[in-house]
């Protein structure tokens, strides 16, 4: 979360600092980000930087957080309206995530958090929601994770696993969303029928 120097500012020079940080990220892969960028766009010293960030991470961190929608959130939303039944809600989840995941304000963010991420910048974001989400979390797990299912736990994991997969292919192959629906659409016919049954 920035720092009360940043929510102290005028909300026009707020709303200047994010978009600066935004574009930034929209153009290069974090790890290719660059403070000297965002504080030469903004015409400021790099210390202001620092007063308002704890660090170039927590600055993606805050405008991934304000620009998207996390996509487990979105599934259970539609687990809710569909009552738990998993094979109900997959292929409204689908629609509805290449709808987020293609919104063009929003599509290199997501690029940025899906092919870029590293094993050390997901650890610093789960802290980051941690501090910052920790009662909506808990909310989240325990919809999902009834009374501490470790069967349930697992089937979470799975098909976070698959969904994460698919979306990094997207952008690793750069589908379209017509393309990205019908890899979406196997990989959950492969889910609900199994492999074997495909072989």
């Amino acid at each position: 979360m920035p720092k009360d120097t940043f929510f102290n500012l005028p909300p026009k020079k707020r709303e200047l600092v994010l978009d600066v940080i935004k574009k930034e990220f929209e153009k290069h892969p974090i790890s290719e980000a660059s403070v000297k960028d965002i504080v030469n766009d903004l015409g400021i010293a790099r210390g202001s930087f620092y007063t308002y960030f704890e660090n170039l991470e927590e600055s993606y961190f805050y405008i991934l957080d304000q620009e998207t929608i996390e996509v487990h959130e979105l599934l259970l939303d539609l687990l809710r309206e569909h009552r738990g039944d998993l094979f109900k809600t997959f292929p409204d989840y689908g629609k509805a995530l290449a709808r987020e995941l293609f919104k063009s304000e929003k599509h290199a963010l997501y690029r940025n958090r899906f092919l870029y991420w590293t094993s050390d910048l997901e650890q610093q974001w789960r802290h980051y929601q941690a501090v910052n989400h920790e009662e909506k979390r808990l909310v989240m797990e325990s919809d999902f994770m009834r009374d501490g299912n470790d069967d349930l736990k697992e089937i979470r994991e799975f098909i976070k696993a698959v969904i994460h997969a698919l979306i990094r292919r997207l952008f690793a192959e750069n589908w379209d969303s017509e393309t990205f629906l019908k890899h979406y659409d196997s990989q959950v016919q492969l889910m609900e029928h199994g492999i074997k049954s495909n072989l």
